[in-house]
């Protein structure tokens, strides 16, 4: 077993693995994993359209999340006008476009949108990270790079206090070792691995504690993904990346990393952006959507496999209202709640029925849809009764959407490598999946095939 640049365990399948290094997750889960996740019901239903709504900077209630993830992670990739991600996806009550709670929300086309990246729940390759109410953040799972930001690099089985000192107002992370805030100040910080200087702090130490990257207090976002991270300002909305650009994926035109955050040229306003491995898309103001960066693997959507080195719109029409990319493909949801999906799809994560991969946004089955989440190798969804619904890895390698277990009150969902998290009414946080490295917070390391709660003291 080795590990990809963004520090995903890889394990090589079928005697091949993706230019870069990421080694598809087919083949990773015993026969009797896949037996006992043959056993969650596959019901669909019927939904109407909830616009997804506020979370109070101080306060508790649902959160929304559109981008990681990611995502991210918050959503799968990251993603955001976020998502995040690992990427992570909410749900809650209509509200008016003036009551948008930003960073939380963007207003896209005359109405609230989920920022793709989580203000409570930041799921990376195999670490989680849970923001409570007074802006406290407890992680647990894998912590070789120091994610966990508790000052060693010991696995922790159970969610433990971390960035001590500092109160939170948003919190990602997505398919890697590394996490981003942004504090309640409107400050930066970032912490674990940092290959290709993805903390942003100038140099490409790792971080065991949060540490500050620059000094500027006007931060309304964050966005972490397995090799770049982007972060967006509250004066003038602009995004900021920085990272990995081997591919491009910093959308600056060129290959070149960036050990600092580089201003993002903004021809064209995104109001949502999502990070994928080696890849970035976004939703623009008008709703139609841009990819850039690696494309080996059709993951931009645009019908070949050339890199993009700047933002290049899809000839998908512009009805987009949420997206997240997972670290080799990217999965939207349209106007009518609609999903798409396109990119890699070895594991079943584009939930097509196939593992054949697609160049261009392909509907899947189902719906419609209130929230998406894309994980490395999965994607997750919400429906109107608050039903999870899994494809790829995190689902038992299923190539279609199923429900994931009886969660019948989802609020969030946020995917990372081998397993996948949901927040209920009431706060809880269930999880599911692998858990070779602490990452369900059972304080063991058994994997579960059905939604688990975890227990977060103080929360």
């Amino acid at each position: 077993m080795s590990s990809h640049p963004g520090g995903v365990p890889q394990v090589i399948a079928n005697g091949h693995t993706p230019r870069g290094g990421v080694a598809p997750l087919r083949g990773r889960l015993s026969a009797g994993w896949a037996l006992a996740f043959s056993l969650l019901c596959c019901e669909r239903v019927s939904v109407q359209v909830l616009i997804p709504a506020s979370t109070p900077e101080g306060g508790s209630g649902p959160s929304s999340n559109a981008g990681a993830a990611g995502t991210n992670g918050s959503l799968g990739g990251a993603s955001a006008p976020h998502a995040g991600a690992a990427g992570t996806s909410g749900v809650g009550g209509a509200a008016a476009c003036d009551d948008c709670a930003f960073p939380e929300e963007v207003c896209l086309r005359g109405a609230c949108s989920a920022a793709d990246s989580s203000p409570f729940l930041a799921t990376a390759v195999a670490a989680n990270c849970r923001l409570l109410p007074d802006g406290s953040l407890r992680c647990w799972g894998r912590n070789s790079s120091g994610e966990l930001a508790v000052g060693d690099n010991a696995v922790r089985l159970r969610p433990e206090p971390s960035a001590v000192g500092l109160s939170f107002r948003q919190v990602s992370g997505f398919g890697g070792e590394s996490f981003c805030g942004v504090a309640r100040d409107h400050t930066l910080w970032c912490w674990g691995n940092n290959k290709h200087g993805v903390l942003g702090l100038g140099d490409t130490q790792d971080r065991s504690s949060a540490a500050l990257v620059g000094d500027e207090p006007d931060w309304g976002l964050s966005l972490m993904a397995s090799g770049h991270a982007c972060a967006r300002r509250l004066g003038d909305a602009s995004w900021w990346c920085w990272g990995r650009n081997v591919d491009g994926e910093l959308g600056l035109g060129s290959n070149e990393d960036q050990l600092v955050p580089a201003r993002l040229p903004d021809a064209v306003s995104f109001p949502q952006l999502t990070l994928g491995w080696g890849h970035t898309c976004a939703l623009s103001d008008d709703g139609s959507v841009w990819c850039w960066g690696r494309n080996t693997e059709n993951q931009l959507g645009l019908g070949d496999e050339l890199q993009r080195t700047e933002p290049q719109p899809l000839d998908a029409g512009s009805d987009w209202v949420q997206i997240s990319a997972g670290s080799l493909h990217t999965c939207a949801l349209r106007a009518d709640r609609s999903l798409w999906c396109w990119g890699e799809n070895q594991d079943g994560q584009l939930a097509v029925g196939d593992t054949t991969r697609r160049a261009v946004p392909t509907r899947v089955a189902g719906g419609p849809w209130l929230a998406l989440a894309a994980g490395v190798s999965s994607t997750c969804v919400i429906d109107e009764r608050r039903h999870v619904h899994c494809a790829g890895v995190v689902a038992g390698a299923s190539l279609a959407l199923r429900r994931i277990g009886d969660i019948a009150d989802a609020e969030q969902v946020s995917v990372g490598g081998l397993h996948a998290c949901a927040t209920r009414g009431g706060g809880s946080l269930w999880c599911w999946g692998e858990n070779g490295l602490g990452q369900l917070g059972q304080g063991d390391l058994a994997p579960r095939a059905l939604p688990v709660e975890v227990e977060i003291i103080g929360g």
